[in-house]
């Protein structure tokens, strides 16, 4: 629970493996369920790329669960969300990494946790200088606000533009 916006621990986070700290950074990142006030990209947005992959690797045409087909859009949206959160993240990452000096895991670490709303430091939040403190300050309120609003705009309902573009196969992989 801590990890989806708590913003209290119970332990010195200093104190973790690495191994430990980044698995902390990809559940902040996924953050909670739908429904919740937690940030992240959401759970179902994660389920929904397992199912994906896994009916990639099935050679499925579309992701099911439980018996019925999760429909391409929302597929389509799951990926958008956390293309646009992992893209978000590394910039803000980079970002606090060339103006502040501290290790990367522990910069990575701190935008997670200011994107995902959680609260959380493994001591970086204390090495940060003033430009530091604002852009983890703009991913706090971008994690806060950007989702919804990116959630927003991607269901915002669009009028047909005609018959359609014909088909493509592109290889990939």
């Amino acid at each position: 629970m801590t990890l989806r916006t708590a913003g209290f621990n119970s332990i010195d986070l200093t104190a973790l493996n690495p191994a430990t700290v980044l698995m902390m950074i990809l559940m902040m990142f996924i953050g909670g369920g739908p429904g919740s006030t937690a940030g992240g990209i959401k759970t179902t947005t994660a389920a929904i790329l397992f199912l994906a992959v896994i009916a990639a690797v099935r050679g499925q045409e579309h992701a099911e669960a439980f018996g019925r087909r999760i429909p391409t859009g929302t597929v389509y949206r799951a990926i958008a969300i956390t293309t646009v959160g992992g893209l978000v993240a590394f910039v803000a990452a980079v970002g606090v990494l060339l103006t502040q000096a501290m290790p990367p895991l522990v910069a990575l670490f701190e935008v997670v946790s200011a994107l995902g709303t959680v609260g959380l430091t493994t001591g970086g939040t204390s090495l940060l200088d003033e430009v530091g403190k604002v852009l983890i300050i703009i991913c706090m309120f971008m994690g806060r606000v950007g989702p919804l609003t990116l959630f927003l705009l991607l269901n915002e309902a669009r009028a047909s533009a005609g018959p359609g573009l014909p088909e493509e196969n592109v290889p990939v992989g």
